[in-house]
């Protein structure tokens, strides 16, 4: 098919640095026929936005911090606000405002490549230590950065992190889901059918978000976990994982 009838939706999680937002947003804009949806932190003054013509910016803002469920949900604002928009697109990313394209050929690989998944996905058994981040209900001050090493929420992270590794789980996550679960990088990016079925299955099956939501990193897993395990018509003709 010709690369002019492609039509991609770029995501966008910002709080900081217009101008290279801006380039970025440009760069996008310049490579094929495309939208641009952009989330910027509550909690970022971000200025100087390019916006209007194939660019929105949401209104709705999540206060998003590090290792905790309010990165998923500025993600959901930007699939909800996707599905708002009754727009059809053949491929849905999910990037960061920090990022720029290198190279050029973005939108002519996507083509070549028409409902394929690219998306980080392994999958992690129920005893590996790295189970503990969704099987562990995680205090919400532990949920958080912390700079120095001997900050008392890192120590007890790392307590925990260790009690479970040696079999002790002292806060047993009891909403944990019920599948295999499969843990990569935050982004990606989706056919747009897919992307609609994650925003469908989501607000059709509340538990799955709750399952989640004390959890630590979530970002790493809650998407991933969600495809992998999703009907084969789904996944089937996806990218290597």
């Amino acid at each position: 098919m010709p690369v002019n009838d492609l039509r991609i939706a770029y995501l966008l999680q910002v709080h900081r640095d217009p101008r290279q937002l801006n380039r970025f947003i440009g760069q996008l804009s310049g490579d094929g026929n495309c939208d641009i949806y952009v989330h910027v932190d509550k909690k970022s003054a971000m200025p100087m936005i390019a916006s209007g013509g194939n660019v929105r910016v949401l209104e709705e803002s999540v206060d998003v911090r590090w290792g905790d469920i309010s990165i998923v949900d500025a993600t959901l604002c930007l699939l909800r606000s996707l599905k708002r928009s009754n727009r059809k697109y053949d491929f849905v990313c999910l990037r960061s405002g920090q990022d720029l394209l290198v190279r050029n050929g973005l939108s002519e690989y996507l083509n070549g490549n028409r409902g394929k998944i690219f998306m980080n996905a392994q999958r992690i058994g129920a005893g590996s230590p790295e189970a503990c981040f969704w099987a562990i209900k995680w205090p919400g001050l532990a949920r958080r950065r912390y700079d120095s090493f001997l900050h008392p929420m890192r120590i007890l992270r790392a307590a925990l992190i260790r009690l479970y590794g040696g079999g002790i789980n002292l806060l047993p996550n009891r909403n944990k889901p019920p599948m295999d679960i499969y843990r990569g990088t935050q982004w990606f990016c989706l056919p747009g059918d897919v992307a609609q079925y994650v925003v469908d299955f989501i607000e059709d099956n509340p538990w799955y978000y709750d399952a989640f939501k004390d959890s630590l990193a979530p970002d790493e897993y809650f998407f991933q976990t969600l495809i992998m395990n999703s009907p084969p018509p789904v996944i089937i003709g996806s990218s290597p994982r």
